[in-house]
């Protein structure tokens, strides 16, 4: 009897250790992916004093990663909720398609061309919401379908060309600086804010956590999950097509493939930034630092000249770990 007691003494504080380091692995993931990037940058600033340790790189840096910071707030929501969109890359190229076709074409101005615009990417993820949550379609095929869909209607609308000679009210959207820095930085910086607010201190925002854990328990509690969902479809389409009229002022043009790989891109950030793919777990500042990670890593891998080839592989190595990390630590939850 003294044994079995002894060995049960010996199990629970086994599991309680167990248990700490998953809290402590969890609580402090941020903070661990934060001391990561600092090695990594005083690293390439050591390596690299002249190309890599400098204002104006930090600065191409941050603006590289700008719109995908946008866009990963919206994935890491619905990952959160335990849903996911794999047409976020597509609806980025058909939103800055249909703005300056609007502006070109249509003769609108600036404003009411972006106002349509972000009224389309509002029905275009309501239409996402509803197949998902009223429907029942799994989220993965419909956003993957839809992507195909935004697809087709980009190339039809761009006839397959690239809309260039934007006007100047237009592109000064995406070319302004402000206090020094690129607008669209600031505008990340802004929507990261708010959205990193709204997950962390508000009652309403909060229930994505509950929904993506259990989801059968968050419908008995009285949210409505299928209203719920399609908000954050609605958020994540929002927010995308936000960053396509942002790309095409920034770079003066707007093209199908534009936005061709953004959805791997963010998930990827995302998850390296501690959202699961099982849901319920992450946050919106976590996943930027996602973003930040992989955006400092492609501007190593390019001023260390390593082969382009190469560092399609690299980047994929990182995401595959980063997947594996998430599995690991579901699997600990449970």
């Amino acid at each position: 009897m003294k044994e079995q007691v002894a060995a049960n003494i010996r199990k629970n504080s086994g599991e309680s250790m167990s248990v700490k380091f998953y809290k402590a692995l969890t609580q402090y993931r941020n903070m661990t992916l934060l001391i990561i990037i600092a090695v990594y940058v005083l690293t390439f600033c050591f390596l690299y004093p002249r190309s890599f340790a400098n204002f104006y790189n930090f600065s191409a840096v941050l603006l590289a990663m700008s719109l995908e910071a946008v866009i990963v707030i919206g994935m890491a929501i619905l990952l959160i909720a335990g849903e996911i969109d794999l047409s976020v890359g597509y609806n980025m190229s058909l939103a800055g398609i249909i703005c300056t076709h609007l502006i070109m074409f249509e003769k609108l101005s600036v404003p009411a061309a972006f106002i349509i615009t972000m009224a389309i990417s509002v029905v275009m993820g309501w239409i996402n919401g509803y197949l998902v949550a009223k429907i029942g379609v799994n989220s993965f095929i419909t956003t993957l379908a839809s992507g195909l869909v935004y697809f087709g209607l980009a190339l039809t609308l761009s006839k397959g060309s690239t809309i260039t000679h934007l006007p100047k009210e237009f592109n000064v959207i995406g070319q302004k600086m402000l206090f020094g820095i690129q607008i669209p930085v600031l505008y990340a910086i802004i929507l990261v804010a708010v959205f990193a607010y709204l997950m962390a201190r508000t009652r309403v925002f909060r229930q994505y956590y509950y929904i993506g854990s259990n989801y059968k328990s968050a419908v008995l509690s009285g949210i409505d999950v299928s209203k719920m969902k399609i908000a954050a479809f609605v958020i994540s389409s929002v927010l995308a097509s936000l960053a396509g009229i942002i790309s095409a002022a920034r770079f003066g043009n707007a093209a199908a493939l534009t936005g061709q790989g953004m959805e791997l891109k963010v998930i990827t950030a995302a998850v390296i930034g501690g959202v699961s793919f099982t849901g319920g777990v992450g946050t919106v500042i976590g996943a930027v630092l996602g973003t930040l990670f992989m955006a400092l890593i492609n501007n190593g891998l390019i001023i260390a000249e390593v082969n382009q080839y190469w560092q399609q592989i690299i980047v994929g190595v990182i995401m595959l770990l980063a997947v594996i990390t998430d599995v690991l630590l579901s699997r600990k939850r449970i």
